[in-house]
């Protein structure tokens, strides 16, 4: 586990072996779509789960692709948010 408030901070030997990301809402949108677009989450979508789902102060997204290698993406850990690569 590491936790950055800079995705690109992180070596990316580190970045690279990643399988779950968890965002929050954050000032840097560039840097959350960058990241979220390695996982395959589109810009449009990113937007739609900060602005429609995770809306709340400490709400945040996670994205997992742990285990079975396919995109699951919940919001704060347990609420499954269904989305289509």
């Amino acid at each position: 586990m590491m936790t950055a408030q800079d995705g690109f901070n992180i070596p990316p030997s580190i970045r690279r072996m990643c399988s779950v990301l968890c965002l929050w809402k954050g000032h840097d949108v560039n840097a959350l779509t960058k990241l979220s677009s390695r996982f395959g989450i589109k810009t449009k979508d990113l937007k739609y789960f900060f602005d429609r789902i995770a809306t709340g102060k400490y709400d945040f997204i996670v994205i997992d692709t742990h285990r079975t290698g396919k995109l699951r993406i919940r919001k704060n850990l347990i609420e499954p948010i269904d989305y289509v690569v």
